[in-house]
């Protein structure tokens, strides 16, 4: 999620404490995302197919 408050790499290359605890969030966020639609896309298909 890109926003205006955003924290940039520092000018070493790295990131700060705050830029690394968001981004591993935003990671476990979208982790969740796509394993939910797969269950998701499964039970459609079983659905679809007791029909």
């Amino acid at each position: 999620m890109t926003t205006s408050r955003e924290q940039w790499p520092q000018a070493d290359g790295t990131c700060g404490d705050a830029t690394v605890a968001r981004l591993q969030q935003e990671n476990a966020q979208l982790q969740h995302a796509v394993s939910s639609h797969a269950t998701i896309d499964q039970a459609i298909g079983v659905l679809i197919a007791t029909l």
